[in-house]
């Protein structure tokens, strides 16, 4: 299943000509052979993996390699050296505009660090007052303390699926 998205992905990218323009790296968390050889040959693949220990590391190596990405992703200047900015494409996001890439490069490059909203005012359903406020009310009051959760409410929240960073943005150390 995660493959066919990172296909579509894939698919998107090649159909507005990102893949001819840019050089793409593939974070591999665990593709079969089959899936590998799907994969355009002028995309370099590296194994995911994980860039912290923890207790229940192991147990996920095992059951669930596809999370290893939660890590990989913030060590990608490591795994793809040498560029000036990466950027961060989550396989479930489709390219709709071939503008966006450049977009997201450019603007990294102007303040180091780049990244879409989580959500768009044109979404009806999330209005302040709107159902998703409310069940990220909810969640926020779960985790935090309740003036820290309050405060959380209604700010804009950052979408960690597609990003750009330069390869000298602070970020990374963080």
């Amino acid at each position: 299943r995660q493959f066919r998205l990172s296909d579509l992905m894939l698919r998107s990218l090649h159909r507005h000509g990102i893949l001819r323009r840019y050089p793409i790296g593939f974070l591999d968390s665990g593709l079969t052979d089959g899936e590998r050889s799907r994969l355009p040959s002028r995309i370099t693949v590296v194994p995911a993996r994980w860039t912290f220990d923890f207790p229940t590391r192991a147990h996920y190596e095992r059951t669930a390699p596809g999370l290893s990405m939660l890590s990989a992703r913030i060590a990608m200047r490591e795994a793809f050296p040498g560029y000036d900015v990466y950027v961060w494409i989550d396989a479930d996001t489709i390219l709709q505009d071939p503008m966006v890439i450049p977009d997201i490069v450019n603007a990294a490059l102007r303040r180091s660090y780049v990244a879409a909203y989580e959500m768009d005012r044109a979404y009806a359903h999330n209005t302040p007052g709107g159902y998703a406020w409310h069940r990220y009310a909810d969640w926020y009051e779960i985790v935090y303390p309740g003036e820290i959760a309050r405060h959380m409410n209604l700010k804009p929240m950052i979408n960690c699926g597609v990003f750009a960073m330069t390869a000298d943005a602070p970020h990374w150390a963080l």
